[in-house]
């Protein structure tokens, strides 16, 4: 699956004769707060209006101030999370009420690794050296994945200062 991009500008842009929509890309206009889906070179209306919201805490605490009247009459109202909070990791979110809870459009937003988040480990025991990569991305959601090298007969694999070392005799 690709990522899913948003590109926010004027309406007037979007209007102007010259606009070329990109196949699957979401437009945000952000002086009408309107939504558009590239399809072929063309755009389509999503939604009226979309809230442009900094972060995650902004979003939950809209909901939670609804009357269950006030809930039903925002279905289908859309936001979307730019994640410009102080030390937001949840950034470019789409989501949209269901009269009951926030449904996220965009499930894919992880674009970016947290720099802190790359760790690489080797171990060696019984002959099997591990070699274990992890990171991190900017949602603090760990990916980790690793390989095995085996030493059979007189080749053995051993662990020495974050290397794996073969040795054949």
């Amino acid at each position: 699956m690709a990522n899913v991009v948003f590109k926010r500008g004027l309406q007037s842009a979007i209007d102007a004769a010259s606009f070329t929509a990109e196949d699957g890309v979401f437009y945000l206009t952000t002086d009408t707060n309107r939504l558009y889906i590239g399809q072929g070179n063309d755009k389509k209306l999503l939604n009226q209006t979309v809230q442009i919201i900094p972060n995650i805490t902004q979003l939950e605490n809209i909901s939670t101030s609804w009357t269950t009247q006030q809930a039903k009459d925002h279905i289908f109202d859309f936001y979307y999370i730019t994640g410009t909070g102080p030390n937001d990791p949840y950034q470019n979110i789409l989501v949209v009420w269901d009269g009951t809870t926030w449904k996220q459009i965009n499930p894919d937003t992880n674009t970016t690794i947290d720099p802190n988040g790359v760790g690489f480990n080797i171990t060696a025991n019984n002959n099997i050296g591990t070699a274990t990569l992890t990171i991190t991305d900017s949602n603090h959601d760990d990916y980790t994945g690793s390989f095995d090298v085996e030493g059979t007969g007189s080749v053995s694999v051993t662990a020495n200062n974050g290397r794996l070392v073969i040795d054949g005799k």
